[in-house]
């Protein structure tokens, strides 16, 4: 155990995905993405799975065009590399795993503990709609699309 309180060693999950895009680990989302040891691995396996979906679905058209032009994988896909890992793999992990912190935001809301407990900070709307935010900004940069939104004034 560590000062946390929590075991100092992490269990996961590899989540298989549908074959096109890769698999995801519990471990890297807690790891690369800072998330808290407060929730359970299985919690964490749940909410990956539903991201996955997420990005999966919002992703269904490109993919179908990317299967017609021959490639079986995401992989596949020519693409610059960083680090030896295809930039669309990145691009599909930062969206999935954002989008997977914004469905934590609101599983944290919901857990029952003392008001001075609360991480304002960690729980808020702005953080939610932050990491959905930055979900949607790793899909647009997948597709190759502009991220610039003009907003109402």
């Amino acid at each position: 155990m560590g000062f946390s309180g929590f075991k100092d060693e992490l269990a996961h999950q590899t989540i298989q995905n549908d074959g096109f895009f890769p698999d995801l680990s519990t471990l890297t989302l807690v790891e690369a993405y800072r998330v808290p040891p407060t929730f359970a691995v299985a919690s964490l396996a749940v909410q990956l799975k539903l991201a996955m979906a997420w990005a999966n679905r919002q992703l269904s058209g490109w993919k179908a065009q990317r299967q017609a032009e021959g490639h079986a994988t995401l992989a596949d896909v020519p693409a610059d590399t960083l680090g030896g890992e295809s930039v669309l793999a990145v691009y599909y992990r930062a969206a999935v795993f954002n989008e997977c912190r914004a469905l934590l935001v609101q599983e944290s809301k919901v857990l029952v503990r003392r008001a001075d407990a609360a991480n304002v900070a960690t729980e808020s709307p702005e953080t939610e709609a932050a990491y959905h935010e930055q979900a949607t900004k790793a899909l647009a940069d997948l597709l190759g699309i502009c991220r610039v939104r003009v907003g109402l004034i």
